[in-house]
């Protein structure tokens, strides 16, 4: 069932936001994801196993004794193809090296502890 919602959500869109209890996550990081859902309890969504991209580097230039350069994604390995009411947590790397993709998600405005290691994210991002 998908509904409309009135929500106090910061968006550069509009304030109604679509409530969707059909589709679910997929985690396809390594480590557990938790998110703090709208009514402020939290969902953990344990691995299922691990989408990764390869990557290289080519340096450009170097600044103030750093190396500068730009990433180019490679091979995308562990993804499954786009399924029915299912969005995949994956990595930031991973989103840039499929961008016609758009059944993946980010863990998004992440609240850290006082070690600096992520507890949760308030949300998700494509």
């Amino acid at each position: 069932m998908t509904n409309n919602l009135n929500l106090n959500v910061n968006t550069n869109a509009s304030s109604n936001v679509i409530v969707d209890d059909k589709t679910k996550f997929v985690n396809l990081t390594p480590h557990d994801v938790v998110l703090k859902t709208v009514d402020g309890s939290f969902l953990t969504i344990k691995s299922s196993g691990v989408a990764r991209v390869s990557t290289s580097f080519e340096a450009q230039k170097i600044v103030c004794g750093v190396i500068v350069g730009e990433t180019t994604y490679g091979e995308i390995t562990g993804l499954p193809e786009p399924q029915p009411d299912t969005l995949f947590i994956v990595s930031l790397p991973l989103i840039k090296a499929a961008p016609e993709r758009h059944d993946l998600v980010v863990p998004y405005d992440c609240v850290r502890n006082e070690k600096g290691l992520v507890e949760y994210a308030n949300s998700c991002t494509k």
